[in-house]
């Protein structure tokens, strides 16, 4: 009977030494009584360490069961064709240039990660400048509403006279669906810069 109940509490106390964790360095150790405790490091004097391989609770030491089976490779996540409705892109524009006379130009592209359905409108807000509605943002937080373009200077130099921009899919006006191309002209010889964010919401 005392058998009996020794390999019933062991069981007990092997689900909670299991609980503790392997890495805990605690023992199970027998009484002369057949009582069973937990020391936090090794058994006492006239007490015996218990074994639990010997009743089937936990693998020999060293022991290292087999690795799970590997899961199923999921789907690759969809790409839109097309910006979302009412999704926003960012991004920035840098131009500069060391200009021999006035009249010269740099450009810097200004592209969409995703392209639109349709053409948005283009607005270009100078640094000074109060935006307009439709672009309720500012160079360091650009922002569009749907179906604009806002481009925000944040900055130019003096001896920049001109800032444009056309389509970067026909050199036209109308067509802004996968970016736009963003131009500065120098007022005259010497160095000239000027740089900005960007924000598009699609439709």
């Amino acid at each position: 009977m005392r058998s009996r109940k020794l390999v019933a509490g062991l069981w007990v106390l092997a689900i909670a030494f299991g609980a503790i964790g392997a890495a805990d360095a605690r023992m199970m150790c027998a009484k002369r009584s057949g009582v069973v405790v937990i020391r936090p490091a090794a058994c006492k004097a006239k007490e015996q360490a218990v074994d639990l391989s010997q009743f089937g609770a936990v693998g020999p030491p060293g022991a290292v069961g087999p690795p799970g089976a590997v899961g199923a490779t999921g789907p690759p996540g969809p790409l839109p064709v097309t910006l979302p409705s009412g999704k926003t892109l960012t991004g920035v524009f840098g131009m500069r240039g060391d200009a021999a006379a006035a009249g010269e130009f740099v450009e810097d592209g200004i592209s969409f990660q995703f392209p639109l359905a349709s053409s948005p409108t283009v607005h270009v807000i100078a640094p000074s400048a109060t935006p307009p509605a439709e672009c309720p943002g500012t160079s360091l937080a650009p922002a569009a509403m749907p179906g604009q373009l806002c481009i925000f200077l944040g900055f130019a130099s003096s001896n920049v006279s001109m800032f444009s921009f056309y389509s970067a899919a026909d050199g036209g006006s109308s067509i802004f669906t996968h970016g736009a191309v963003a131009a500065i002209r120098a007022a005259g010889a010497g160095f000239y810069e000027s740089s900005g964010t960007w924000a598009v919401t699609a439709p």
